[in-house]
């Protein structure tokens, strides 16, 4: 089941990561970033990347992110480690201006996810990403080891009786109407799992709003639930 979750999180994460340029980025934010992306992130991850379709209209509340591919870095038996077919959202345009975005529906269509072991390190293929885009398996497990123990370090001051820190501004919080992920497929080692299409409604409205963490988590608890089948599938 923790490898499914996980699965289900670096899905997601595309979504989240949309769902931040939608409340931040301005109306040339598509054309411009799909051209870097394609020129930049190769170098990078050091594999083949492409995005064929970024856009984003703030007048009429819509961003659409398709046309997607993540390559496995070498060494790896499944070509893809990521595809996306499309993620498309739909907000309300008046409520990117105010404290709660409320986003009216947010599809998901055609993704495919890999997690496959090879590769020089024999790691499965998002860690060995990871090194990649780190420069390399010690630095980033350097990496690491820094933000663990600054993590150690960072106790409150009010515990300490220190200083009170400064009042941060209240996060920009969402309401998600509907959420649909259609087509979703894994490839877990030899093992190809196809899910059932996966509806989640009324993401955040209890609350009035939720941050982005908790309407993340919100949305991977509501896939979980909805495909607890697959775990023992996967077994």
């Amino acid at each position: 089941m923790k490898l499914i979750k996980f699965l289900f999180k670096a899905i997601l994460m595309i979504a989240v990561l949309a769902v931040v340029a939608l409340l931040t980025l301005p109306l040339w934010f598509g054309p411009v970033v799909k051209s870097v992306a394609n020129a930049v992130a190769p170098k990078v991850v050091q594999t083949d990347f492409n995005l064929g379709v970024l856009s984003l209209n703030p007048y009429s509340g819509r961003f659409e992110l398709g046309d997607m591919q993540l390559a496995n870095p070498q060494g790896y038996s499944v070509k893809y480690a990521v595809t996306v077919g499309d993620i498309v959202f739909d907000c309300e345009p008046l409520s990117l201006a105010t404290d709660v975005i409320h986003i009216e529906e947010i599809t998901v269509k055609d993704v495919f996810v890999s997690y496959v072991s090879g590769g020089e390190n024999n790691v499965n293929n998002f860690k060995q990403i990871q090194y990649n885009v780190a420069g390399g398996k010690e630095k980033y497990e350097q990496a690491q080891a820094e933000k663990e123990s600054a993590a150690k370090l960072e106790a409150p001051e009010a515990k300490r009786g220190g200083e009170k820190p400064a009042k941060e501004k209240p996060a920009k919080k969402v309401i998600i109407d509907r959420l649909t992920i259609s087509g979703l497929k894994l490839q877990l080692g030899i093992l190809p799992i196809s899910l059932p299409s996966i509806t989640l409604t009324d993401i955040g409205r209890k609350e009035g709003g939720a941050t982005l963490a908790d309407a993340w988590q919100q949305i991977v608890d509501g896939v979980l639930s909805a495909a607890g089948a697959v775990g023992d599938q996967a077994k």
